[in-house]
């Protein structure tokens, strides 16, 4: 792919081409490339990407004396990138693609017996991902494409849950648990920033230092100096006894703790046995975790000898050394210098990302007024869980309040059933004390634990 930055004021340009200019392309074609042939331009394309959107009368362009015909969109890795750059025919285009794909899982859901579960299973796993491929490339969060994403979100609810067409997405996406689209794309294209980046993003309020997450250095060390790491939960006694322990504020403050436990005792007592105790099984199973991506471990990891024996101890049970440690880690909790900066870790950091969102889509959820749909459903589940998933239509009627009124013939007996004139009863005008007993079997099953 060639691309060419130019600026002008006419509406029209002319991109001009001499054949010297053109010869070292065709040669380097022809010669590294090992094609037949030199370079066509009839099999070239043209894509123009405008800085204020699509051209309405865009450029011209002639490679070596032949024009090279205009596209407005083109499919670069699976991205269709248009002129416009607003992202639409990528979202088109994968809306067909999820379609054809939900329409044969509603088939095998209907004459299979394919839980809702399994379907909903199937969407986190494929579907979401398909969505969601190359976000930061095409999603801008504008108010069309998250109207358009929503809609093909919409399609695979109606699906899982069985409910009607005219139920509210925003109620859908509570009672199957599925956070909505537009937060995973923003949640997407936020990892990437931080990831790729290194910047600090705010994609839900909150900012999120991305700029601090741990780098890891990749080492090489030759396999014959790789000793493998034993550990147990014994208690021998000797005459050099160290315990460790970190605080809760950084995950990494027990690795700290125990490689410098171990420089102290290089540095102070190198030939004399020491019992080394702590209480972070994490730590101790990482270090015998040799695929583990860690510069912190692998720093550990180097300065075990034979010297050294380390043990698992039990936290909270009475141990003196353990007990004291503790003490000293919450101790310096409360310091007003850090001692040792570290990184954050990546897992960290994508535990956050998905605790804003989940907080996010919460205060959404709880933002609702009266009047608007869904809020019916808010009453019956106040919290957004990601466990949750309502698959049988009638259940989903119940928390939606459609279907059970008198008006919609109700498959449940009148007796359950209490009109209520007044008017203020729900959705469809049946009274909530007359479906009372319904919902609550419907909510002891369906809340989240």
């Amino acid at each position: 792919m060639l691309m060419i930055s130019t600026y002008s004021s006419r509406p029209r340009v002319s991109i001009p081409f001499k054949k010297e200019q053109t010869e070292p392309w065709s040669n380097w074609i022809y010669g590294v490339k090992g094609l037949r042939s030199p370079l066509h331009t009839r099999k070239q394309n043209l894509s123009l990407l405008g800085r204020r959107g699509k051209y309405k009368h865009p450029p011209y362009c002639r490679f070596a004396g032949n024009p090279i015909k205009l596209e407005r969109r083109m499919k670069m890795l699976g991205v269709i990138l248009d002129d416009g750059l607003n992202g639409m025919p990528h979202i088109n285009y994968v809306r067909d693609k999820v379609q054809n794909i939900l329409n044969r899982l509603t088939i095998a859901k209907h004459q299979r017996g394919l839980l809702g579960k399994v379907v909903k299973l199937l969407y986190k796993r494929a579907l979401e991902r398909i969505l969601v491929y190359a976000a930061p490339a095409w999603w801008t969060g504008t108010a069309r494409q998250i109207h358009r994403v929503t809609s093909i979100q919409r399609q695979m609810l109606l699906a899982i849950s069985g409910a009607f067409r005219t139920t509210s997405t925003k109620a859908l996406q509570i009672c199957c648990g599925m956070e909505p689209i537009y937060l995973v794309l923003d949640m997407d294209v936020a990892w990437f920033k931080i990831s790729k980046l290194k910047e600090d993003v705010s994609p839900f309020g909150n900012v999120i230092e991305g700029s601090k997450m741990e780098t890891y250095v990749q080492e090489w060390h030759h396999p014959g100096n790789l000793t493998p790491v034993q550990w147990d939960d014994l208690s021998p006694s000797s005459l050099l006894e160290i315990y460790t322990d970190g605080s809760k504020m950084q995950d990494k403050a027990e690795t700290v703790a125990l490689q410098r436990a171990l420089t102290w005792k290089r540095e102070h007592f190198p030939e004399d046995h020491c019992n080394i105790y702590s209480d972070s099984m994490s730590v101790l199973m990482a270090l015998q975790n040799y695929q583990l991506k860690n510069n912190a471990i692998e720093a550990t990891r180097q300065l075990l000898d034979d010297s050294v024996s380390l043990h698992w101890v039990k936290a909270h049970i009475g141990v003196a050394g353990n007990e004291a440690a503790d003490r000293a880690a919450k101790e310096a909790t409360q310091k007003e210098v850090v001692d040792v900066h570290l990184g954050i870790p990546e897992r960290t950091l994508k535990r956050t990302l998905k605790n804003e969102l989940l907080a996010y889509w919460q205060r959404d959820w709880d933002s609702r007024e009266e009047g608007v749909k869904g809020l019916f459903t808010r009453n019956l589940f106040p919290k957004a869980s990601l466990t949750r998933c309502i698959s049988n239509p009638f259940d989903i009627q119940v928390a939606k309040n459609n279907g059970l009124c008198p008006q919609a013939q109700p498959p449940f007996p009148p007796a359950l059933l209490i009109h209520d004139t007044s008017g203020e009863s729900g959705d469809c005008g049946a009274s909530p004390l007359g479906i009372q007993i319904i919902q609550v079997m419907v909510i002891h099953r369906f809340q989240p634990t």
